[in-house]
């Protein structure tokens, strides 16, 4: 496997883990004024998070993650 291959490999990686974060977060029942979809401030991380995947930005998954971590610990 190539240096490029494997560098790629960990952004897929990386990609995936973010993208059933925010899976996982916005299909999780809850009441319908809690749902992070409501709060424009989970739009708004959401929205990054889609970004920084299309990005192939390692660094900006990882900070969307954090991202949404933390808005996931207010609910």
């Amino acid at each position: 496997m190539t240096a490029f291959a494997k560098a790629n490999e960990g952004v897929w990686s990386k990609a995936e883990q973010l993208a059933r974060r925010v899976y996982h977060l916005t299909t999780t029942p809850m009441r319908s004024e809690n749902h992070p979809t409501w709060d424009p401030g989970w739009r708004a991380a959401i929205e990054e998070a889609f970004l920084a995947i299309g990005s192939g930005d390692e660094q900006r998954m990882d900070d969307a993650l954090v991202r949404l971590d933390r808005l996931a610990r207010t609910l």
